[in-house]
C-alpha cells in the first residue's frame, strides 16, 4: 500500500497513475506521458513514477515480458515484429533485447509452422511466395522462414 505523501499533488498523480495501471501494464514512457497529459508537473510526476518503481508498481522488464509473452503466444509474432510492437508501446531498447534474447528458435519455429497451417488448410496449397511473404510480415527471420516451410510441406500428410 502507498502511503499519502503530504503533497496533494504528488498524491493526485500517484493515484492518476495507479488508477491507470489497474486497467493495463504501462512502461515508465507512457505513463509520464499520460501524466503528462492530465496538466501534472514534469517534477511531480519524477517523483510519482519513482514511488510507483519503489514500490514496484510500475518495473518495465515485467511488462516488457508480459507484453512480449501477449504478442508472441496469441498474435504469434516473429522476434522482428515483436521488437518493434515493444518499443511503439514504449518498452525500453535494453528490456527489448534481453526478453528477446530469452526466446528459443524452437519456439518461433513452432509459430511460423503454425500460422502456416492456418493460412494454407493443405501443405499441397502452400504458395511459396506467399508464405514468405505472409510470415516476413509478421516479423519471422529468412531462416525460419524456409525451415517452417520445408517442415510443413514435407511432414504433413493430407
Amino acid at each position: 500500500m502507498i502511503k499519502p505523501s503530504g503533497n496533494k499533488e504528488l498524491d493526485k498523480a500517484t493515484t492518476v497513475a495507479l488508477k491507470q495501471l489497474e486497467r493495463k501494464p504501462m512502461f515508465v514512457k507512457t505513463i509520464k506521458e499520460y501524466l503528462a497529459k492530465k496538466d501534472i508537473d514534469a517534477s511531480i510526476i519524477n517523483e510519482a513514477v519513482e514511488i510507483l518503481k519503489n514500490h514496484n508498481v510500475l518495473n518495465d522488464s515485467r511488462t516488457t515480458t508480459e507484453y512480449g509473452e501477449y504478442y508472441q503466444k496469441s498474435k504469434k509474432l516473429g522476434k522482428h515484429q515483436l521488437k518493434g510492437k515493444l518499443i511503439s508501446k514504449g518498452a525500453p531498447a535494453e528490456d527489448v533485447d534481453n526478453y528477446l534474447a530469452t526466446l528459443s528458435s524452437n519456439d518461433e519455429h513452432d509459430n511460423c509452422t503454425s500460422l502456416l497451417s492456418k493460412k494454407f488448410k493443405s501443405p499441397h496449397l502452400v504458395d511459396h511466395q506467399k508464405a514468405v511473404r505472409y510470415l516476413s510480415y509478421k516479423g519471422y527471420s529468412y531462416d525460419i522462414i524456409q525451415d517452417a516451410i520445408a517442415a510443413y510441406t514435407n511432414n504433413k500428410d493430407d
